[in-house]
């Protein structure tokens, strides 16, 4: 994976953070209301893209951190960050990565509000003051969103994974990246590119 220079997020010159805890929190959407969600609808709705070759990601369910590896994690950070999950989270399983000094950090949400996939985002588009279709990786479709404005120093991206499940990424960056980097391209050229690769090699 190319890394311009140096390591995307952690950076020197961070102020120092009282801890490591914290992590990211979820951003995911809640389910769109009045929107079945049984077996029998028809999907992808909305305008959402069809994802053509599905991926499997049960397995990642139970364990989370698996979609980057711990050599990733090092070269996006410059450092061994280790994780903090949760199966059990209200929005579905997580994990975290966030530096102990600064605000870098990387989170990874499986989304399990609903059985829409894209669907319900795209349902909720008009609502949403950043919704903003970017290049599929690897065939697979990607929209950055968040129900606040844009902002320079982190992004959430969803990558549908089938027409019924997604993944959302939210990439934090460090505070010397910040106005160097583009947060949404960042996630999606970097950190999304090799999660969708890292899902495909357990396929």
């Amino acid at each position: 994976m190319a890394v311009a220079g140096a390591a995307i997020m952690i950076t020197s010159g961070c102020t120092t953070s009282e801890s490591g805890e914290g992590s990211p929190q979820s951003t995911a959407l809640p389910a769109s209301p009045n929107v079945p969600t049984s077996e029998g609808d028809s999907l992808p709705a909305n305008g959402a893209p069809q994802v053509d070759r599905p991926l499997d990601i049960a397995t990642l369910l139970q364990q989370p951190c698996d979609v980057l590896t711990d050599a990733e994690i090092e070269e996006f950070f410059g450092e061994r960050i280790a994780p903090t999950s949760d199966v059990n989270a209200p929005t579905g399983p997580d994990c975290h990565w966030q530096v102990p000094r600064g605000p870098a950090g990387i989170s990874v949400i499986f989304p399990q509000l609903d059985e829409r996939g894209l669907s319900s985002l795209y349902a909720n588009r008009d609502n949403l003051p950043l919704f903003e279709e970017m290049s599929p990786v690897d065939g697979y479709p990607v929209v950055a969103y968040s129900t606040d404005r844009r902002h320079d120093d982190e992004c959430t991206l969803r990558i549908g994974t089938s027409d019924r499940e997604t993944i959302d990424i939210t990439l934090y960056l460090g505070e010397s990246k910040i106005g160097q980097l583009d947060p949404c391209q960042a996630v999606r050229d970097q950190v999304a590119t090799a999660m969708i690769r890292n899902i495909k090699a357990r396929q």
